[in-house]
């Protein structure tokens, strides 16, 4: 995927009267060129925004998302126990058969972030998407283990993997597969 700088527009005139002129198009990939008097614009406005070109700036990571039929509440619950997930925003409505529906639950605990609803259709038995959360400390990843296995299905054995540090997979009761991972060099994508 190619992604262009922000545009820069020019006015121009001619013999004809005023004109836009997009000027440095694909030639470069640095920020554009903005006269004096619009650029107290642009700066807010990257600030605001920050600049889109290649995810380079990109202000927050992606949150996990999970769907649920009908068991939100429960998994807010679940989530909460098992891995210090507080809500931060819960929205939820009655369906058409005068249920209790969450269509949006975003918790946290640090820089992990969730956020789940109920869906209306049946979703599928098996989910394409394991969560690895990275822990700080031995006692963590254990302490994450065993409240996770207490209820779910254990995947792989919380054990020293060849890659060393802790390694764990525990699938939860509501499908959702997470990764555990300990090492003491710290997450490998932090360095």
């Amino acid at each position: 995927m190619i992604i262009l700088p922000p545009l820069s527009l020019e006015r121009l005139t001619f013999e004809s009267g005023p004109c836009l002129f997009i000027s440095d198009f694909c030639a470069r990939l640095s920020e554009p060129t903005i006269p004096d008097h619009q650029a107290g614009n642009a700066r807010r406005i990257r600030e605001r925004e920050g600049t889109r070109r290649g995810g380079e700036n990109m202000r927050y990571p992606a949150t996990p998302c999970i769907t649920l039929n009908g068991t939100a509440a429960e998994a807010i619950a679940y989530y909460d126990r098992t891995l210090g997930l507080k809500p931060r925003r819960i929205l939820s409505e009655t369906n058409a058969l005068g249920q209790q529906e969450i269509f949006h639950a975003h918790l946290a605990n640090g820089a992990f972030e969730l956020m789940l609803w109920d869906v209306s259709s049946a979703i599928p038995a098996a989910s394409h998407i394991l969560l690895l959360l990275s822990f700080e400390t031995s006692e963590e990843i254990s302490a994450a283990y065993a409240a996770l296995a207490a209820d779910g299905q254990i995947m792989e054995a919380l054990g020293v993997p060849s890659f060393g540090g802790l390694y764990a997979q525990v699938t939860d009761p509501f499908g959702v597969t997470f990764v555990l991972e300990y090492s003491e060099n710290g997450r490998e994508s932090a360095g």
